[in-house]
This record gives structure tokens, sequence and C-alpha cells, in this order.
């Protein structure tokens, strides 16, 4: 009888294509490939000090999608290694964006690689002026500027991270409440929610991608983890106990 309860057990087990090594595996391996996979992106847009081609909006809206991923993430009590991944991924998405908000701003441009007017030799005797003093204040001017907009930048940074840690916060009470009440509806509306912000997100670099003609300023590297780890991540919720989570997947 203990021989056939096992055999059961087992049949029902492998039926259910459960096996917490094979969903732990899978998960952090995904978790680590999606975690980092815009560091390739971050990496590439501060080698070319250029985020043409990259949408910011996108870059955003993965960001807010990310965090109501944690969100739901932590309501449903997915595997850990599922709980890191958008929390990193989400902390890239932010700084591909600032990226994106500072190559791009014709601050930068002008203040940091293109001289402008000012920066002009003047006509000493024309002018009575020293040439060499006029083009270091010029210089001095130009990166007092550029720092300026750095500084914006890193603020910028700052308030959104503060943002999505409210958000986060918030999001986990209110699961939590509602979990008490027995209410579960709360959490699949944050994890739809989600998924469609992530989905939404696509339609602004299509909409970039549709105006220069062409695909320029992603990193090939980033879109290759991206596919791999997602696959990755697929699999991991293919091993864990039933249901099947398909918003998480």
């Amino acid at each position: 009888m203990n021989i056939t309860n096992n055999n059961t057990e087992n049949n029902l087990s492998f039926s259910n294509h459960e096996n917490p090594i094979l969903e732990n595996l899978f998960g952090y391996a995904g978790t680590a490939l999606l975690s980092i996979q815009l560091l390739p992106q971050v990496y590439k847009s501060w080698k070319r000090k250029s985020t043409k081609g990259l949408s910011s909006a996108m870059m955003l809206l993965w960001g807010i999608s990310s965090v109501l991923f944690s969100v739901y993430s932590i309501g449903v009590s997915l595997s850990i290694p599922i709980l890191l991944q958008p929390q990193l991924f989400g902390l890239l998405c932010l700084i591909c964006h600032v990226q994106c908000l500072y190559y791009s701003s014709n601050k930068y441009h002008k203040y940091g690689h293109e001289k402008d007017n000012d920066n002009k030799v003047v006509n000493t005797e024309e002018n009575n002026i020293d040439s060499t003093t006029t083009t270091v204040i010029s210089d001095n001017e130009r990166k007092l500027k550029l720092r300026n907009h750095q500084i914006k930048c890193v603020i910028l940074f700052s308030l959104w991270i503060l943002l999505f840690a409210a958000i986060q916060t918030g999001g986990i009470f209110c699961i939590k409440k509602s979990r008490e009440r027995n209410i579960s509806w709360p959490e699949h509306a944050i994890g739809i929610l989600a998924l469609v912000l992530a989905l939404i997100g696509f339609l602004p670099q299509f909409y970039v991608i549709f105006l220069e003609k062409r695909v320029h300023g992603i990193s090939f590297i980033f879109t290759i983890m991206d596919m791999v780890g997602s696959a990755f991540e697929l699999l991991s919720l293919v091993f864990a106990p039933p249901p099947f989570n398909v918003l998480a997947s």
C-alpha cells in the first residue's frame, strides 16, 4: 500500500510538472539575465554619449510596470528570484530613462560637446579684450551649465526612486489588507495593469523606429538577454506548484 501511494504521488507530481529544483534553477537563471539585461544598453548609451533611437517613454513605462509587477509578485508569493528581478530591472529602466533625458537635451550638446557662439575667439585689437580670458570664462560658464544639467538629472532620478518606493509600499499594504478580508481582485488588477503597461511601453519605441525608418541605438545584447531570460522565467513558472500563473509569465 505504501508503494502504491508513493507511486501515485509521484505520478501526480510529474503530471503537474512540479519540480522545486528546476523551478529555482530556471528562476535564478532567468532573474540573473533579466535583472541585468539593460546593462549593455546603459553602457552603449554612455559609450556613444547618445540615446538617439531609444525611447525614454518606453523605459519609463517599463519602470512603472516593474514596480507594479514587484507588488504583484510579493502579493502572490512567487519564488525569490522572480521577486528580485523587477526591483533590479526597474532601477536600470530609470537609469536608461534619465540617460535619454540627459543625452538628448540641447543643454548637453550645447554646453557639453559642441562649441557655441560664445566660444569664438574675440578680436583683441577691435574689442580690447584678452581672447584667452574670454575663452576661459566661456568654458567655465559652459561647464557650470552642464553641471547644473547633471544635477537636475540626478534630482529627477532620485524623485522617481522615491515615487516608485511609495507606489510599491502602498501596493503591498493594499494587497495585505485585501487578503485579510479574503479579497483577491486587487492583486490581480495590479498584475494586469503591470502587464498592460509593459506592452504599451513598446508603442513609443515602435513610433521612434517609424520616424527614424531604422532600428538603431538599441543594444543587440540587451535584446538577446531579454529573450533568453524570459524563456527561463517561463520555464520556472512551468515547474512551479499549480496552478500556472499566467500574469507572471
